[in-house]
């Protein structure tokens, strides 16, 4: 039974890796460079600004990285939740689960996609990235959340779509549900993704609601009874 439901931001509730995709091409523009979109892909996500700046010769890794939060800040105006997405928070709120945002995003950036998406109140607890010193794949994001909503590990399920949600999840001992949907083909690896062993892999958020009801062993009939 699960009493706590942690739940990325970027590619899980929202398909953001495009917005992302616009915010790094926005930041080379401010830079004056083009770099190939399938390179981007490939070499800018997942990576200290420090690196990629280096690695494509843009100067500042920290100039860098503040014109990419600034495409971020445009591109998550057009947020969007994935379909199922606000139905799988209402579910778990039906199961009388705690719910916390776990993202490795700024909260500037996330809070303004929560708002436009209207779901800024959806959490007990937001965890960003500028709340912790260690970004996932590292538990602390984690144990940072369950430490605010006062849960243990136990009995806990972290939703995300890339592997440092999973890992993160591993290392911190939470049960976790891989988020592979068909939106996300261009950008990853799913063979690689499915290798870090989930708890649940699914591709609909219908499914991860079965999953969620079913392992709680309460009937969608039930609900609200």
């Amino acid at each position: 039974m699960y009493r706590t439901l942690l739940v990325d931001f970027d590619g899980t509730l929202t398909p953001s890796l495009t917005l992302w995709l616009q915010a790094f091409q926005y930041a080379l523009d401010k830079l004056g460079r083009t770099v190939p979109e399938d390179t981007i892909i490939k070499r800018f996500y997942y990576r200290p600004y420090e690196e990629t700046a280096a690695e494509f010769d843009l100067g500042s890794g920290k100039v860098f990285e503040g014109h990419v939060m600034d495409g971020l800040t445009i591109t998550l105006a057009k947020a969007e939740l994935f379909p199922g997405a606000l139905d799988m928070l209402e579910a778990a709120r039906e199961l009388r689960m705690a719910v916390a945002l776990v993202t490795s995003s700024p909260r500037p950036q996330v809070m303004s996609g929560l708002r436009n998406m209207g779901i800024e109140d959806a959490f007990d607890v937001i965890v960003s990235g500028d709340d912790v010193r260690h970004f996932k794949p590292h538990p602390e994001p984690v144990f940072k959340a369950l430490h605010l909503l006062e849960r243990g590990p136990d009995e806990c399920l972290f939703v995300g779509d890339y592997t440092t949600d999973v890992l993160a999840g591993h290392a911190a001992g939470v049960h976790t549900a891989l988020h592979l949907p068909a939106e996300h083909e261009p950008f990853y690896d799913f063979e690689m993704l499915r290798a870090t062993r989930p708890t649940f892999t699914f591709t609909h958020y219908a499914e991860l609601i079965a999953f969620m009801r079913r392992t709680n062993m309460l009937e969608p009939t039930l609900i609200g009874a």
